[in-house]
């Protein structure tokens, strides 16, 4: 699972399925559908391999690599539970542009990866 924790953008912003931007979201292979007004849309896919959490955003992955970023683990509960979800931060400058990263955790000094690609 996974949720937009940061937004830095003036565009307006609505997912397809109708729900609150910040809302959790995902689960194994399931896709989402930011659109951002007069700019395009951005597809967000999350896809669970091995305890690890990849987000594949506009064909742009954030990965989490545990110990090295942020450590999410799926629960044992269920293929696609997880204890928490991912935090995504998106800036979007209104060029076409995005990047996208994890947020981190306040106790992980880590820096956070992410992609930058046209909407």
């Amino acid at each position: 699972m996974w949720r937009i924790a940061n937004i830095d953008t003036t565009c307006q912003l609505w997912f397809s399925d109708g729900q609150p931007v910040q809302a959790i979201r995902g689960g194994n292979g399931v896709s989402s559908r930011l659109i951002v007004a007069d700019q395009g849309f951005l597809d967000l896919t999350e896809l669970q391999l091995g305890g690890l959490i990849f987000l594949d955003v506009n064909s742009s992955w954030v990965v989490n690599w545990p110990g090295k970023v942020i450590k999410y683990e799926i629960s044992p509960t269920g293929p696609s539970a997880v204890n928490f979800p991912l935090e995504l931060s998106l800036k979007l400058p209104g060029d076409g542009t995005f990047t996208a990263g994890l947020v981190p955790n306040p106790s992980v000094k880590a820096p956070v990866s992410g992609g930058m690609c046209s909407i």
